[in-house]
């Protein structure tokens, strides 16, 4: 590994060599599912040498209404430093669903800067498959990190809000990876108190189309998702609360499509029955 700068996903196996590398850090991301069976087989094991990256309690701002939503810079610097991550650290990101939860703190890591970062393709799942060890306890550490950013007022530059949305109707291409049901508003949504649709101009993608065997899907067959878009345009992705739709950025990302952003506030926001924002169906 050294100083190279590793890729966007790594396999079990790579992982399983390079565990005892000084530099990388290995974070469990797992959360959850809102709306995907769960694999409860694996809730209470973790890959050894993991940190908890909590994304419920201390990676969100807990103030918004909204489920997820991106914390201030100053507290996520304060957190990400407190396990232990410097601006060197070699980072790979796993949760326990095979890729689910892990992509939304990829780009949360990736939008401040820090770039040697991965996906375990395949997560926890593929680890237990290849019959390397789990345990049930996290590494605690106490030595705080230096990661550090040139700008602490700078927004996560990967995410965007509702009036960014607004702002780009009709000039970027939108794309919304949950179900076709939810898409087209012929099924209920997972949460209280949200409309039914999609936002205008947007393309239904279900995240589960970048996905193969809890893997993300080959280059070739990622390349073609993407091959028939007007890709000179911005990509913006969007699902239910800002998880899901870092599945498909992760998947254009692996393919080489940078120029894109995740709508942090996705239909919780946009659909919630509070606000205004055009809807079709």
């Amino acid at each position: 590994m050294g100083n190279n700068k590793i890729s966007t996903t790594v396999s079990a196996n790579w992982l399983n060599k390079n565990s005892k590398n000084q530099n990388l850090i290995i974070l469990d991301a797992s959360i959850k599912p809102k709306t995907v069976s769960v694999n409860n087989n694996n809730i209470n094991e973790i890959i050894p040498n993991s940190k908890k990256f909590d994304l419920k309690k201390i990676f969100s701002d807990l103030s918004s209404p909204y489920d997820h939503t991106l914390p201030n810079i100053s507290n996520m610097l304060e957190n990400v430093r407190k396990l232990g991550i410097k601006n060197n650290s070699e980072i790979v990101i796993y949760d326990n669903q095979g890729i689910y939860s892990s992509p939304r703190v990829f780009f949360m890591l990736k939008s401040l800067g820090h770039n040697n970062i991965s996906i375990l393709d395949g997560g926890l799942i593929d680890w237990k498959n290849e019959g390397y060890p789990v345990e049930n306890s996290y590494l605690t550490d106490e030595a705080v990190g230096d990661f550090s950013i040139n700008n602490t007022e700078e927004t996560y530059r990967f995410f965007c809000d509702s009036q960014y949305v607004l702002n780009h109707l009709s000039d970027s291409i939108i794309i919304d990876v949950r179900s076709h049901g939810r898409f087209y508003g012929i099924e209920k949504e997972p949460r209280d108190n949200l409309k039914s649709g999609h936002i205008p101009n947007s393309i239904n993608i279900p995240f589960e189309v970048f996905l193969e065997n809890g893997k993300l899907k080959s280059d070739e067959k990622l390349k073609a998702i993407f091959s028939e878009m007007d890709i000179s345009k911005e990509l913006i992705f969007s699902c239910g609360s800002g998880v899901t739709s870092c599945i498909g950025a992760l998947g254009a990302i692996k393919v080489g499509i940078e120029r894109i952003k995740v709508y942090d506030g996705s239909w919780m926001e946009w659909g919630n029955i509070s606000n205004t924002f055009p809807i079709e169906l």
